[in-house]
């Protein structure tokens, strides 16, 4: 299960998503209403990202599988698959652990998607 809670924009501020599985739930505060959808390609992307990133264990460059995972001074840079790269960039410190603050999805070398990240805890 992952919970984004999102900060911007204005108009989106305060809306809550929670992924579980294939399945997202958004709340939206302003509407006092609460959603359920399916998770869309961008999405599955993202959050299998985040599952690859859990099972991950070291801060060296290795292939695990046909994925390729890019560190550079004991932070990941890159995640290489042959569906999509995710590039990580601009980290911050939270705690003991660092977090990027941008992940960039790119398909066939164009940017897909860009997720700006903030207020980890």
């Amino acid at each position: 299960t992952l919970k984004l809670v999102i900060n911007s924009p204005s108009i989106n501020k305060g809306e809550v998503y929670t992924y579980n599985g294939s399945i997202k739930t958004i709340y939206y505060p302003s509407l006092k209403q609460t959603v359920t959808q399916d998770v869309d390609k961008d999405e599955a992307n993202f959050l299998n990202i985040i599952n690859k990133l859990k099972n991950l264990g070291g801060k060296t460059t290795t292939t695990v599988g046909s994925d390729k995972f890019i560190f550079e001074d004991s932070k990941l840079v890159s995640i290489q698959t042959k569906e999509y790269t995710a590039n990580f960039s601009g980290y911050k410190e939270s705690g003991d652990n660092q977090y990027p603050t941008s992940v960039k999805i790119l398909e066939n070398g164009k940017t897909k998607i860009t997720y700006s990240l903030s207020n980890f805890k």
